[in-house]
């Protein structure tokens, strides 16, 4: 049976921390060069020659499937996964006086509507996770946890949460003005692994160019956005994170330069680089090195892999 949690603030970001356990945020979606599964709600999948086995330097094809929809008409009720009779966490339909939050039932995790916290901060402001929640009702405060006490420097964010493919309750951060995307999905612990998806949330990242062109902060990696054509920092989940060959399941969790590539079970982490002559990429090609991470690819690899329905330029290392 799970405990039933006292109704308060305090279940903001760090309440999966008290609930579960643990708490991992990943980017299964969009904004990623990256693989959970082809099978149902997978995105994308290795293909290859017809033999099941490509001959050396040929290309290894990875398609993509975007789960969501680019064309949202506003806020979507029952797209998180966390539902209950009480409420929705997306349209926040509680009662005036009163927001939607996670709390854990008799049969799992489940909504309630419970009195609104005071906490002023919009959408896009910064806040200190795991501390008194300072964001306004229905947010939640999502990032890594502040290194000291009050009036330390936020680490994290106010965000409300959303429905994939639908950016229009994020607004921007502020006060740097970078655009919100509903690309962060929460997942909270079941059997002693942050395992369970919670509900889905914005993310507010600086802009990138990819191979370190313009890197991101420490701790972060450069990750293709949904139009195919910008890239934004993205958090690594958890940092530093696996390396090449090193199995994943979602898109952050693999070093910067790398991505989470192949089937359900069997994905890997794999170094991307730069296919020259293959269109025209969003930054100065000249700038590209012939170095692992930088463009290139280790020794004994070539770049020969490629991702259907992304930019011909950007390849994979195999």
């Amino acid at each position: 049976m799970h405990p039933k949690l006292a109704p308060s603030r305090s279940l903001h970001r760090s309440r999966f921390a008290r609930l579960a356990g643990s708490v991992r945020v990943a980017r299964p979606l969009f904004g990623v060069l990256a693989s959970v599964s082809i099978a149902g709600s997978g995105l994308y999948a290795c293909s290859s020659s017809s033999d099941g086995n490509p001959a050396p330097g040929a290309d290894a094809s990875l398609d993509a499937h975007d789960a969501g929809s680019d064309d949202a008409q506003g806020p979507r009720a029952r797209c998180s996964a966390v539902q209950g009779p009480a409420c929705d966490l997306v349209l926040q339909d509680c009662a005036r006086g009163s927001e939607c939050i996670v709390i854990a039932g008799d049969a799992g995790l489940t909504t309630a509507c419970v009195p609104s916290g005071t906490g002023t901060r919009r959408a896009g402001a910064g806040c200190c996770p795991g501390q008194a929640n300072t964001c306004s009702p229905g947010l939640e405060c999502i990032g890594p946890p502040c290194s000291g006490g009050a009036g330390t420097a936020p680490t994290g964010r106010c965000t409300p949460h959303c429905c994939p493919g639908d950016d229009s309750r994020c607004g921007s951060s502020e006060p740097e003005g970078f655009p919100g995307s509903c690309d962060l999905q929460v997942f909270a612990n079941a059997g002693g692994a942050a395992s369970t998806p919670v509900f889905h949330v914005c993310s507010y990242q600086p802009v990138c160019k990819p191979f370190r062109i313009q890197p991101c902060p420490s701790g972060s990696t450069c990750l293709l956005q949904k139009d195919r054509t910008s890239y934004r920092c993205g958090p690594i989940e958890p940092p530093p994170g696996r390396g090449i060959g090193q199995p994943c399941t979602v898109a952050n969790e693999c070093s910067d330069g790398l991505g989470c590539l192949g089937a359900a079970g069997s994905a890997t982490c794999r170094m991307f680089c730069y296919r020259q002559g293959a269109g025209t990429p969003p930054f100065d090609p000249s700038a590209v090195r012939d170095e692992p991470g930088y463009g290139g690819c280790p020794a004994g690899t070539a770049c020969t892999g490629t991702v259907n329905g992304f930019p011909g330029y950007l390849g994979f290392c195999r």
